[in-house]
């Protein structure tokens, strides 16, 4: 278990929450839900076509929890002759889980119904801790700049290898949008500029800042990034809120610059 240290910027007390259980999709009525299947230790995500869709969303709900959170799972990039289909292994064993597909097309989210429930067998023990762990992580704003850091402790999921093929990702949601945003680090030296990772929509507006998951990505020709950087399937650890400063209102106003668009986690 690696630990990551963060040193704080300015002293902070807020704490936000990042995952709700009252759950609402935008778009027209529920369609066919996905196909899932158990396999060794993952559940393979069979996801009906639709017409051309721009991306797809993945969300799951665990049976055994009492609360109903829904979890944003990942994305798909559905590609020329390439089937629907994803593979959700950051999951416990003998936990019974539900899954359910949002696509975006032409501008507009068409949602399906939940899917029939699936156990893996050979999954994560129940005693491993899926996303970062916080022991004592809060995130420091300054004013003036309106740069980042983090403070405390906290610790890599029990993961293998989550190091080396994922990236920390910061949750940042307006009134109308949620989006992650990736950390160029998350050392004690790394000082992060919100002006330059913020696009417009987040900027001029009230923000709130949830907390930071791990982001994995699958590319289409991972040995010819240069040449051919798209994407096909984005997989993401369970959230991890944690404590922001100052804001009593659990809000945060940054004046305009300027930043491109984030990966949409809304739900």
């Amino acid at each position: 278990m690696k630990k990551i240290l963060f040193v704080l910027l300015i002293s902070l007390s807020l704490i936000t929450s990042f995952t709700s259980c009252n759950f609402s999709f935008s778009g027209k009525d529920l369609l066919t839900p996905p196909k899932v299947e158990a396999a060794k230790t993952a559940v393979v995500i069979s996801i009906p076509l639709e017409n051309d869709p721009e991306y797809i969303n993945i969300y799951r709900k665990d049976v055994n929890d009492t609360s109903e959170t829904v979890v944003s799972v990942g994305m798909l990039y559905p590609t020329e002759n390439d089937s629907y289909i994803y593979f959700d292994s950051l999951i416990h064993k003998n936990h019974t889980y539900v899954y359910m597909i949002r696509y975006y097309i032409d501008k507009t989210y068409f949602s399906t119904d939940w899917s029939s429930e699936v156990t893996v067998a050979d999954a994560y023990e129940e005693d491993a801790i899926l996303k970062y762990k916080d022991v004592s992580g809060s995130i420091g704003i300054s004013e003036s700049d309106y740069t980042l850091r983090f403070n405390g402790e906290i610790y890599a999921p029990d993961i293998p290898s989550f190091d080396l093929e994922y990236k920390p990702m910061l949750i940042v949601a307006t009134e109308t949008k949620e989006q992650l945003f990736e950390l160029p680090g998350i050392g004690s030296d790394v000082l992060i500029s919100l002006k330059g990772i913020l696009p417009s929509d987040f900027l001029n507006t009230t923000i709130t800042i949830k907390g930071i998951v791990g982001q994995k990505v699958d590319y289409v020709d991972p040995d010819n990034l240069d040449t051919n950087p798209d994407i096909k399937r984005i997989y993401w650890t369970e959230p991890t809120e944690l404590r922001v400063s100052g804001y009593s209102d659990k809000t945060l106003f940054i004046p305009q610059v300027t930043g491109t668009d984030g990966l949409d986690y809304s739900k």
